[in-house]
């Protein structure tokens, strides 16, 4: 009888009743599934909007899978990999991208809904010119391999935190000049849901 030791009270969490309590793996891995409007202004107009935004009757579907690699108790550090396609009158074209995300979450309401920030920086690939990109663009002619950015704020429940509401910018850009392209570019308004697993 004396060889068996009683758990310390301190432990007493770790176990319900007989069973070992196990905690929940994280949940490292995302799928995100959006759908989008083509916009005729520009990404700043998206973000702070100063006058009514505009948009072209051009339709995006999407779906992108991420992640985690790296967390503390503030931010957070994604790879995500994306395909999507823009559906419109010369404008129907297939794109694919790469990109890393850094996300902060630490919100003080996160009790009542659970909140997060994000932007990427990366790469996007469309197969083939658009008419809007080429229209926007100082040289009339657009290219297929952009910089993507793409800022999103989630929203989930506390209790179902592993389902988040979407609003994502899907962001192509020259980057000033840094992709060889003078104004080249669009801006796609997203909304959609991600599961975590």
């Amino acid at each position: 009888a004396d060889l068996i030791k009683p758990v310390p009270q301190s432990e007493s969490n770790q176990f319900d009743g007989n069973a070992l309590m196990v905690a929940p793996a994280p949940r490292t891995n995302s799928l995100t599934v959006f759908v989008g409007r083509l916009a005729s202004g520009s990404l700043e107009n998206l973000i702070m909007p100063n006058q009514p935004t505009k948009f072209e009757n051009v339709n995006f579907l999407g779906a992108a899978y991420s992640k985690e690699f790296w967390r503390n108790e503030y931010i957070s550090l994604e790879a995500e990999a994306g395909i999507g396609q823009l559906i419109g009158k010369r404008n129907n074209t297939t794109q694919v991208w790469g990109a890393g995300y850094l996300r902060y979450h630490a919100f003080p309401w996160n009790h009542i809904v659970r909140t997060t920030i994000a932007a990427s920086i990366g790469v996007n690939y469309q197969f083939r010119d658009t008419a809007f990109e080429d229209m926007v663009s100082n040289t009339g002619k657009s290219k297929k391999v952009l910089h993507y950015f793409s800022p999103e704020i989630t929203l989930a429940h506390p209790d179902w935190e592993s389902v988040e509401l979407v609003t994502r910018i899907h962001h192509r850009s020259a980057v000033y000049g840094l992709f060889n392209c003078d104004g080249c570019g669009s801006n796609v308004l997203t909304f959609g849901v991600r599961s975590r697993f």
